[in-house]
């Protein structure tokens, strides 16, 4: 029988900034098996809090840095379970365990958006039963349709229930190292992947700017793109 996961209490009960932008867009993912299109986005705890992930190895989870890595304390989150496709608090695709994580230094000396990715490694390669996204480099994005997976906290308090909820739509501004959206999230979805129209990841989301009227995070740049290969280089 596959295992159920209760939602956090830090998302039944206090959230942080909301996101969702106007009126809400998002849709439930209703297959989140095995095979299916949504099976490799993952929520993930960390005991007290969680965030969502996707898988890029067999055994690395592309995140956000702020996810694994708290800047005001200078210490790293607990190793937590991953549950990739969770659906209704079931454990669908079974789990793995967190073993190491990998943090950009411009992160953890600055903190800053452009450096909030991060990537998890697991005690098993879940990645070859239910499969792996690549990432494609980008310079522009403004104009791009892309889809935000994830697991939104507010849909964890008013279902009672962890599942993965999406919305699409075009990336309408950027700079140099930050794409922007108003495609809904909220607590919960640091960590979800953009996904373009050939479902190959070209950022990560990791918050909501300008007052909660748009929503945002780090493209799939050079620096991007290097710091990942690295990370999935590394056999510790």
């Amino acid at each position: 029988m596959a295992k159920k996961v209760k939602p956090l209490s830090k998302y039944l009960k206090d959230f942080q900034t909301k996101v969702v932008i106007g009126d809400d867009g998002r849709t439930k993912v209703a297959n989140t098996k095995s095979g299916t299109i949504q099976f490799d986005c993952l929520y993930i705890t960390f005991g007290g809090s969680s965030c969502t992930g996707t898988l890029i190895a067999p055994n690395k989870i592309l995140t956000n840095g702020h996810c694994v890595y708290n800047t005001a304390s200078r210490s790293y989150s607990e190793k937590g379970t991953v549950y990739p496709g969770m659906n209704d608090s079931t454990a669908v695709n079974g789990s793995a365990k967190m073993t190491e994580f990998y943090v950009p230094s411009g992160y953890i000396n600055t903190g800053a958006s452009q450096y909030d990715f991060a990537v998890i490694k697991t005690d098993t390669n879940i990645g070859n039963t239910v499969g792996y996204r690549s990432i494609r480099q980008v310079t522009n994005l403004t104009g791009t349709t892309i889809k935000i997976s994830g697991y939104p906290g507010d849909k964890m308090r008013s279902t009672g229930k962890v599942s993965q909820w999406e919305m699409s739509g075009p990336v309408t501004r950027e700079d140099t190292n930050l794409a922007y959206y108003t495609i809904d999230t909220f607590s919960g979805n640091s960590g979800s992947a953009m996904l373009d129209q050939n479902q190959q990841i070209v950022g990560v989301h990791n918050a909501g700017y300008s007052n909660g009227t748009i929503n945002g995070g780090p493209k799939a740049t050079a620096a991007f793109v290097e710091f990942i290969n690295y990370a999935k280089a590394q056999k510790k």
